[in-house]
Protein backbone atom coordinates (compact mmCIF):
# COMPACT_ATOMS: atom_id res chain seq x y z
CA UNK A 1 0.00 0.00 0.00
CA UNK A 2 1.47 3.57 -0.22
CA UNK A 3 1.90 5.34 2.80
CA UNK A 4 1.04 8.37 4.44
CA UNK A 5 3.91 11.27 5.27
CA UNK A 6 2.81 11.24 7.93
CA UNK A 7 4.11 7.70 8.55
CA UNK A 8 7.40 8.36 7.11
CA UNK A 9 8.05 10.96 9.43
CA UNK A 10 7.52 8.44 12.46
CA UNK A 11 9.62 5.96 11.03
CA UNK A 12 12.55 8.70 10.38
CA UNK A 13 11.94 9.69 14.01
CA UNK A 14 12.19 6.21 15.40
CA UNK A 15 15.75 5.42 13.35
CA UNK A 16 16.63 8.41 14.54
CA UNK A 17 16.70 7.83 17.83
CA UNK A 18 17.59 4.47 17.44
CA UNK A 19 21.04 5.82 15.78
CA UNK A 20 21.63 8.07 18.84
CA UNK A 21 21.27 4.86 21.84
CA UNK A 22 23.62 2.92 19.17
CA UNK A 23 26.14 5.74 19.13
CA UNK A 24 25.73 7.44 22.51
CA UNK A 25 24.15 4.72 25.12
CA UNK A 26 20.45 4.72 25.91
CA UNK A 27 19.57 7.71 27.37
CA UNK A 28 16.10 6.82 28.93
CA UNK A 29 15.91 3.24 30.65
CA UNK A 30 13.70 0.58 29.37
CA UNK A 31 11.69 0.53 32.43
CA UNK A 32 10.32 3.98 31.78
CA UNK A 33 8.29 2.83 28.45
CA UNK A 34 6.18 5.30 27.93
CA UNK A 35 8.96 8.24 28.08
CA UNK A 36 11.01 6.22 25.84
CA UNK A 37 8.66 5.84 22.73
CA UNK A 38 8.01 9.87 23.71
CA UNK A 39 11.57 10.98 23.49
CA UNK A 40 11.57 8.60 20.21
CA UNK A 41 8.02 9.65 18.31
CA UNK A 42 8.21 13.53 19.56
CA UNK A 43 4.98 12.91 20.93
CA UNK A 44 3.68 13.98 24.72
CA UNK A 45 3.69 11.40 27.70
CA UNK A 46 -0.23 12.14 27.61
CA UNK A 47 -0.66 10.78 24.27
CA UNK A 48 1.26 8.23 24.28
CA UNK A 49 -0.76 7.30 27.35
CA UNK A 50 -3.99 7.84 25.45
CA UNK A 51 -2.89 6.29 22.39
CA UNK A 52 -2.36 3.29 24.43
CA UNK A 53 -5.13 3.01 26.86
CA UNK A 54 -8.00 3.77 23.76
CA UNK A 55 -6.30 2.94 20.25
CA UNK A 56 -10.14 2.65 19.11
CA UNK A 57 -10.93 6.42 19.55
CA UNK A 58 -8.43 7.56 16.87
CA UNK A 59 -9.56 7.62 13.23
CA UNK A 60 -8.54 5.58 10.58
CA UNK A 61 -6.03 6.21 7.90
CA UNK A 62 -7.86 8.63 5.43
CA UNK A 63 -10.45 9.32 8.28
CA UNK A 64 -10.97 12.78 9.11
CA UNK A 65 -10.25 13.76 12.57
CA UNK A 66 -13.18 13.65 14.72
CA UNK A 67 -13.41 16.97 16.36
CA UNK A 68 -15.15 15.27 19.83
CA UNK A 69 -13.06 12.36 20.64
CA UNK A 70 -14.30 10.84 23.98
CA UNK A 71 -12.08 11.91 26.83
CA UNK A 72 -10.36 8.57 28.67
CA UNK A 73 -12.11 8.68 31.63
CA UNK A 74 -15.17 8.54 29.22
CA UNK A 75 -14.35 5.09 28.32
CA UNK A 76 -13.43 3.97 31.99
CA UNK A 77 -16.33 2.00 33.83
CA UNK A 78 -14.98 2.57 37.15
CA UNK A 79 -14.14 6.30 36.92
CA UNK A 80 -17.86 6.55 35.77
CA UNK A 81 -19.68 4.89 38.83
CA UNK A 82 -17.08 7.16 41.17
CA UNK A 83 -18.68 10.02 39.20
CA UNK A 84 -21.85 9.09 39.87
CA UNK A 85 -21.79 7.90 43.27
CA UNK A 86 -20.19 11.15 44.30
CA UNK A 87 -22.89 13.31 42.13
CA UNK A 88 -25.39 10.70 43.88
CA UNK A 89 -23.93 11.32 47.29
CA UNK A 90 -23.83 15.18 47.19
CA UNK A 91 -27.28 15.72 45.52
CA UNK A 92 -28.45 13.48 49.07
CA UNK A 93 -27.14 16.17 51.00
CA UNK A 94 -28.77 19.07 49.03
CA UNK A 95 -25.11 20.52 47.88
CA UNK A 96 -24.38 22.02 44.67
CA UNK A 97 -21.07 20.12 43.28
CA UNK A 98 -18.58 22.49 41.48
CA UNK A 99 -15.55 20.78 39.63
CA UNK A 100 -13.34 21.80 42.00
CA UNK A 101 -15.42 20.32 44.74
CA UNK A 102 -16.60 17.29 42.59
CA UNK A 103 -12.71 16.50 41.53
CA UNK A 104 -11.42 16.54 45.28
CA UNK A 105 -13.68 14.09 46.51
CA UNK A 106 -12.93 11.94 43.59
CA UNK A 107 -9.47 11.82 44.31
CA UNK A 108 -9.75 11.52 48.01
CA UNK A 109 -12.27 8.95 48.11
CA UNK A 110 -11.74 6.89 45.15
CA UNK A 111 -8.26 7.35 44.57
CA UNK A 112 -9.34 8.98 41.01
CA UNK A 113 -6.46 9.05 38.71
CA UNK A 114 -7.64 11.56 35.55
CA UNK A 115 -6.85 15.34 35.49
CA UNK A 116 -9.60 17.43 36.36
CA UNK A 117 -9.46 19.12 32.92
CA UNK A 118 -10.42 15.77 31.64
CA UNK A 119 -13.16 14.88 34.12
CA UNK A 120 -14.54 18.14 33.22
CA UNK A 121 -14.61 17.44 29.33
CA UNK A 122 -16.03 13.63 30.20
CA UNK A 123 -19.28 15.13 32.38
CA UNK A 124 -21.06 15.97 29.47
CA UNK A 125 -20.42 12.79 27.79
CA UNK A 126 -21.81 10.48 30.31
CA UNK A 127 -24.90 12.78 30.35
CA UNK A 128 -24.68 15.60 32.90
CA UNK A 129 -25.13 19.02 31.94
CA UNK A 130 -25.24 22.39 33.68
CA UNK A 131 -28.43 23.92 33.78
CA UNK A 132 -29.87 26.88 36.04
CA UNK A 133 -32.45 25.99 38.67
CA UNK A 134 -35.64 26.31 38.24
CA UNK A 135 -37.20 29.78 39.01
CA UNK A 136 -40.42 29.97 41.57
CA UNK A 137 -42.70 30.73 38.77
CA UNK A 138 -41.26 27.62 37.09
CA UNK A 139 -41.80 25.82 40.11
CA UNK A 140 -45.97 27.44 40.49
CA UNK A 141 -46.33 26.16 36.86
CA UNK A 142 -46.22 22.21 37.97
CA UNK A 143 -47.78 22.41 41.00
CA UNK A 144 -51.98 21.20 40.67
CA UNK A 145 -53.77 24.03 41.50
CA UNK A 146 -51.80 26.21 39.07
CA UNK A 147 -52.21 23.25 35.88
CA UNK A 148 -56.31 23.92 37.45
CA UNK A 149 -55.87 27.63 36.88
CA UNK A 150 -54.22 26.66 33.62
CA UNK A 151 -57.04 24.31 32.00
CA UNK A 152 -60.24 26.78 33.37
CA UNK A 153 -58.37 29.60 32.04
CA UNK A 154 -57.52 28.10 28.41
CA UNK A 155 -61.47 26.26 28.61
CA UNK A 156 -63.08 29.52 29.11
CA UNK A 157 -61.05 31.31 26.89
CA UNK A 158 -61.15 28.73 23.50
CA UNK A 159 -64.87 29.40 24.22
CA UNK A 160 -64.72 32.53 23.90
CA UNK A 161 -63.00 32.69 20.96
CA UNK A 162 -65.50 30.42 19.27
CA UNK A 163 -68.17 32.87 20.58
CA UNK A 164 -66.44 35.32 18.39
CA UNK A 165 -65.82 37.66 21.54
CA UNK A 166 -63.10 40.44 21.37
CA UNK A 167 -60.01 39.52 23.99
CA UNK A 168 -58.64 42.41 25.68
CA UNK A 169 -55.51 41.34 27.82
CA UNK A 170 -54.49 44.34 30.85
CA UNK A 171 -51.66 44.40 32.70
CA UNK A 172 -49.29 46.86 34.55
CA UNK A 173 -45.86 47.62 34.90
CA UNK A 174 -43.23 50.48 35.77
CA UNK A 175 -40.64 52.52 33.89
CA UNK A 176 -37.74 54.66 36.15
CA UNK A 177 -36.51 57.57 35.78
CA UNK A 178 -32.90 56.35 35.69
CA UNK A 179 -33.99 53.33 33.87
CA UNK A 180 -30.92 52.92 30.59
CA UNK A 181 -29.06 50.07 29.12
CA UNK A 182 -27.08 47.96 30.94
CA UNK A 183 -24.30 47.79 28.12
CA UNK A 184 -23.43 50.00 25.37
CA UNK A 185 -20.89 50.74 22.67
CA UNK A 186 -17.52 52.26 24.09
CA UNK A 187 -13.88 53.40 22.62
CA UNK A 188 -11.56 55.67 24.89
CA UNK A 189 -9.47 56.21 21.45
CA UNK A 190 -13.03 58.18 19.99
CA UNK A 191 -14.63 58.75 23.13
CA UNK A 192 -12.31 59.66 25.44
CA UNK A 193 -12.30 58.86 29.57
CA UNK A 194 -16.01 58.04 30.48
CA UNK A 195 -16.64 60.49 32.73
CA UNK A 196 -20.28 60.09 32.62
CA UNK A 197 -22.28 61.10 36.19
CA UNK A 198 -23.58 57.80 37.67
CA UNK A 199 -26.13 58.53 40.57
CA UNK A 200 -27.47 55.89 43.19
CA UNK A 201 -30.80 54.88 43.02
CA UNK A 202 -33.68 54.47 40.29
CA UNK A 203 -35.38 57.60 40.98
CA UNK A 204 -39.01 58.51 40.52
CA UNK A 205 -41.54 55.49 38.78
CA UNK A 206 -44.15 55.67 36.66
CA UNK A 207 -46.53 53.23 36.57
CA UNK A 208 -48.39 51.81 33.09
CA UNK A 209 -51.27 50.21 32.92
CA UNK A 210 -52.86 49.92 29.32
CA UNK A 211 -55.63 47.54 27.46
CA UNK A 212 -55.28 46.19 23.98
CA UNK A 213 -56.41 43.51 21.49
CA UNK A 214 -55.19 41.97 18.30
CA UNK A 215 -58.07 43.52 16.53
CA UNK A 216 -58.36 47.11 18.22
CA UNK A 217 -54.40 47.72 19.22
CA UNK A 218 -54.60 49.62 22.66
CA UNK A 219 -58.02 50.50 23.50
CA UNK A 220 -58.92 54.04 23.44
CA UNK A 221 -55.57 55.11 22.85
CA UNK A 222 -53.57 57.27 24.97
CA UNK A 223 -56.20 59.24 26.71
CA UNK A 224 -57.15 55.32 28.43
CA UNK A 225 -53.50 54.36 29.20
CA UNK A 226 -52.66 55.20 32.70
CA UNK A 227 -49.55 56.36 33.22
CA UNK A 228 -48.45 58.22 36.56
CA UNK A 229 -45.56 59.05 38.84
CA UNK A 230 -47.63 59.79 41.71
CA UNK A 231 -46.87 57.28 44.03
CA UNK A 232 -46.50 58.12 47.76
CA UNK A 233 -43.29 55.63 48.08
CA UNK A 234 -41.51 53.68 45.29
CA UNK A 235 -40.69 50.07 46.04
CA UNK A 236 -38.95 46.74 44.58
CA UNK A 237 -42.10 45.39 43.78
CA UNK A 238 -44.52 48.02 41.34
CA UNK A 239 -47.63 46.24 42.28
CA UNK A 240 -47.56 47.92 46.24
CA UNK A 241 -47.73 51.35 44.40
CA UNK A 242 -50.68 51.02 42.80
CA UNK A 243 -54.17 49.18 45.00
CA UNK A 244 -57.82 48.55 43.92
CA UNK A 245 -59.21 51.92 44.62
CA UNK A 246 -57.12 53.27 41.97
CA UNK A 247 -57.34 50.11 39.57
CA UNK A 248 -61.29 50.02 39.44
CA UNK A 249 -61.48 53.91 39.65
CA UNK A 250 -59.47 53.84 36.14
CA UNK A 251 -61.26 50.62 34.96
CA UNK A 252 -64.93 52.11 35.28
CA UNK A 253 -63.73 55.79 33.84
CA UNK A 254 -61.43 54.67 31.24
CA UNK A 255 -61.61 50.76 30.12
CA UNK A 256 -65.36 49.96 30.23
CA UNK A 257 -67.01 52.55 28.55
CA UNK A 258 -64.37 52.08 25.99
CA UNK A 259 -64.65 48.17 25.34
CA UNK A 260 -67.50 46.58 22.63
CA UNK A 261 -70.20 44.43 23.51
CA UNK A 262 -69.54 41.10 24.43
CA UNK A 263 -65.88 41.30 24.43
CA UNK A 264 -63.67 39.80 27.51
CA UNK A 265 -61.17 41.92 29.81
CA UNK A 266 -58.52 38.96 31.18
CA UNK A 267 -56.50 39.98 33.76
CA UNK A 268 -53.99 38.20 36.07
CA UNK A 269 -53.43 37.59 39.78
CA UNK A 270 -52.51 40.55 41.32
CA UNK A 271 -53.99 41.07 44.52
CA UNK A 272 -55.83 44.17 43.51
CA UNK A 273 -57.22 42.42 40.62
CA UNK A 274 -58.47 39.51 42.80
CA UNK A 275 -60.42 41.73 45.67
CA UNK A 276 -63.23 39.90 46.52
CA UNK A 277 -66.81 41.68 47.14
CA UNK A 278 -67.65 41.89 51.17
CA UNK A 279 -70.07 39.27 50.90
CA UNK A 280 -67.88 36.78 49.39
CA UNK A 281 -65.24 37.62 51.63
CA UNK A 282 -63.44 35.37 54.47
CA UNK A 283 -62.87 36.43 58.00
CA UNK A 284 -60.62 39.07 58.22
CA UNK A 285 -59.70 37.95 61.76
CA UNK A 286 -58.50 34.83 63.43
CA UNK A 287 -60.34 35.37 66.83
CA UNK A 288 -63.58 33.24 68.00
CA UNK A 289 -65.72 36.29 67.98
CA UNK A 290 -64.76 37.32 63.89
CA UNK A 291 -65.13 33.80 63.21
CA UNK A 292 -68.61 33.78 64.77
CA UNK A 293 -69.60 37.04 63.23
CA UNK A 294 -68.81 36.10 59.76
CA UNK A 295 -70.44 32.59 60.22
CA UNK A 296 -73.89 34.62 61.75
CA UNK A 297 -73.95 36.96 58.35
CA UNK A 298 -73.37 34.01 56.12
CA UNK A 299 -76.40 31.94 57.80
CA UNK A 300 -74.33 29.12 58.64
CA UNK A 301 -75.12 26.14 60.75
CA UNK A 302 -73.39 25.73 64.01
CA UNK A 303 -72.68 22.54 65.17
CA UNK A 304 -69.73 21.42 66.98
CA UNK A 305 -67.61 18.38 67.17
CA UNK A 306 -70.42 16.01 68.94
CA UNK A 307 -72.88 17.46 66.72
CA UNK A 308 -74.96 19.66 68.91
CA UNK A 309 -76.54 22.84 67.16
CA UNK A 310 -76.01 26.07 69.05
CA UNK A 311 -77.52 28.33 66.18
CA UNK A 312 -79.97 29.31 68.57
CA UNK A 313 -77.96 30.08 71.21
CA UNK A 314 -76.63 33.46 71.89
CA UNK A 315 -72.77 34.98 71.07
CA UNK A 316 -72.32 35.47 74.90
CA UNK A 317 -73.14 31.81 75.47
CA UNK A 318 -71.34 30.52 72.78
CA UNK A 319 -68.24 32.30 73.57
CA UNK A 320 -68.01 31.46 77.47
CA UNK A 321 -68.83 28.21 76.78
CA UNK A 322 -66.29 27.43 74.54
CA UNK A 323 -62.95 25.68 75.93
CA UNK A 324 -59.42 25.43 74.46
CA UNK A 325 -59.71 21.65 74.91
CA UNK A 326 -62.75 21.26 72.67
CA UNK A 327 -65.06 20.71 75.78
CA UNK A 328 -68.22 22.66 76.64
CA UNK A 329 -69.18 24.46 73.13
CA UNK A 330 -68.02 25.07 69.84
CA UNK A 331 -63.98 26.29 70.21
CA UNK A 332 -61.84 28.03 67.62
CA UNK A 333 -60.70 25.48 65.38
CA UNK A 334 -64.40 24.54 64.83
CA UNK A 335 -65.33 27.48 64.33
CA UNK A 336 -62.69 28.48 61.56
CA UNK A 337 -63.27 24.71 60.13
CA UNK A 338 -67.01 25.67 59.94
CA UNK A 339 -66.01 29.30 57.98
CA UNK A 340 -63.43 26.83 55.72
CA UNK A 341 -66.27 24.82 54.82
CA UNK A 342 -68.82 28.08 54.10
CA UNK A 343 -66.49 29.80 52.07
CA UNK A 344 -68.44 31.22 48.98
CA UNK A 345 -67.40 31.31 45.68
CA UNK A 346 -65.57 34.17 45.11
CA UNK A 347 -66.48 37.12 43.22
CA UNK A 348 -64.01 39.90 42.47
CA UNK A 349 -64.74 44.13 42.67
CA UNK A 350 -63.48 43.96 38.99
CA UNK A 351 -65.46 41.25 38.07
CA UNK A 352 -68.44 42.84 38.90
CA UNK A 353 -67.64 46.31 37.00
CA UNK A 354 -66.50 44.54 34.11
CA UNK A 355 -70.02 42.16 34.35
CA UNK A 356 -72.16 44.37 35.66
CA UNK A 357 -72.22 46.62 32.95
CA UNK A 358 -75.12 44.95 31.32
CA UNK A 359 -73.17 44.34 27.81
CA UNK A 360 -72.55 41.08 28.20
CA UNK A 361 -68.89 41.58 28.95
CA UNK A 362 -66.64 39.18 30.35
CA UNK A 363 -63.85 39.28 33.38
CA UNK A 364 -61.18 36.69 32.41
CA UNK A 365 -58.62 35.17 35.09
CA UNK A 366 -55.02 34.21 34.13
CA UNK A 367 -53.37 31.37 35.56
CA UNK A 368 -50.91 32.55 38.07
CA UNK A 369 -47.60 33.11 36.89
CA UNK A 370 -47.86 32.40 33.22
CA UNK A 371 -46.71 35.89 31.59
CA UNK A 372 -46.11 34.20 28.56
CA UNK A 373 -50.19 33.60 28.02
CA UNK A 374 -50.24 37.78 28.21
CA UNK A 375 -49.06 39.39 24.73
CA UNK A 376 -49.08 42.75 26.42
CA UNK A 377 -45.46 42.05 28.48
CA UNK A 378 -44.11 41.89 24.79
CA UNK A 379 -45.64 45.01 24.75
CA UNK A 380 -44.02 46.28 28.14
CA UNK A 381 -40.71 44.38 26.98
CA UNK A 382 -40.70 46.51 23.89
CA UNK A 383 -41.54 50.04 25.25
CA UNK A 384 -39.26 49.58 28.05
CA UNK A 385 -36.34 48.99 25.73
CA UNK A 386 -37.02 51.99 23.69
CA UNK A 387 -36.68 53.96 27.45
CA UNK A 388 -33.51 52.87 27.79
CA UNK A 389 -31.86 53.47 24.61
CA UNK A 390 -33.73 57.07 24.38
CA UNK A 391 -33.12 58.25 28.23
CA UNK A 392 -30.61 60.81 28.47
CA UNK A 393 -32.01 62.80 31.21
CA UNK A 394 -33.40 60.78 33.52
CA UNK A 395 -36.02 63.08 34.39
CA UNK A 396 -39.43 61.29 34.90
CA UNK A 397 -41.07 63.56 32.43
CA UNK A 398 -38.83 62.94 29.88
CA UNK A 399 -39.52 59.21 30.49
CA UNK A 400 -43.21 59.17 30.25
CA UNK A 401 -42.91 61.32 27.36
CA UNK A 402 -40.77 58.53 25.71
CA UNK A 403 -43.29 56.10 26.68
CA UNK A 404 -46.21 58.04 25.02
CA UNK A 405 -43.70 58.43 21.62
CA UNK A 406 -43.47 54.14 21.48
CA UNK A 407 -47.27 53.75 22.48
CA UNK A 408 -48.09 56.00 19.58
CA UNK A 409 -45.92 53.83 16.94
CA UNK A 410 -47.48 50.51 18.56
CA UNK A 411 -50.55 49.14 15.76
CA UNK A 412 -52.90 46.49 16.11
CA UNK A 413 -50.78 44.57 13.67
CA UNK A 414 -48.30 44.58 16.50
CA UNK A 415 -50.95 43.40 18.88
CA UNK A 416 -51.77 40.66 16.90
CA UNK A 417 -48.14 39.78 16.18
CA UNK A 418 -47.75 39.49 19.94
CA UNK A 419 -50.83 37.29 20.73
CA UNK A 420 -49.97 34.94 17.79
CA UNK A 421 -46.86 34.20 20.22
CA UNK A 422 -48.92 33.78 23.13
CA UNK A 423 -51.35 31.79 21.37
CA UNK A 424 -48.60 29.05 20.76
CA UNK A 425 -47.29 28.67 24.59
CA UNK A 426 -52.19 28.57 24.89
CA UNK A 427 -51.54 25.57 22.15
CA UNK A 428 -48.18 24.15 24.14
CA UNK A 429 -49.79 23.82 27.24
CA UNK A 430 -53.14 22.57 25.94
CA UNK A 431 -51.43 19.71 24.53
CA UNK A 432 -49.70 19.17 27.92
CA UNK A 433 -52.53 19.47 30.00
CA UNK A 434 -54.34 17.01 27.91
CA UNK A 435 -51.48 14.56 28.19
CA UNK A 436 -51.57 14.67 32.14
CA UNK A 437 -55.10 13.83 31.93
CA UNK A 438 -54.56 10.77 29.49
CA UNK A 439 -51.79 9.58 32.04
CA UNK A 440 -53.68 10.18 35.10
CA UNK A 441 -56.87 7.99 33.29
CA UNK A 442 -54.64 5.31 32.02
CA UNK A 443 -52.92 5.17 35.75
CA UNK A 444 -56.42 4.69 36.62
CA UNK A 445 -57.50 2.31 34.45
Amino acid sequence: RRFTKQEARLVSSLMEFFKEEKEGGARISVRRPAERLAAATGFSVTTIHLMYRDPESFPEAGEPESRTRLPVCANDPEAIAAIHAVMLSMREARKSPSLRSLYARLTTEYDFPYHMATMHRALPRIGYELRPRRTYGEYIKEQDFAKRQRTVYLTRLRHYRAEGREIFFQDESWVDARTRTKMRWWNDEVFGEDTEKVVSGKGQRSILSGVGSAKSGWLGGWDSFFCSHKVTQVHDDYHKDMNATVFNEWLTSKVIPLMPDRSVLVVDRASYHLVRTPETRPPAAKNKKDFLVWLREHGVQLLDSTGRDWTAESDETILSRAKADGTGGINRAELERLAQENLPAPIYEGQVLVEGANRDLKYLILPTHHPELNPIELMWGRMKGFVERNNTTYNINEVEALVKEEFLRVTAEDWAGCERKAMKYEAMYWDLDQQDEDSEEEEKS
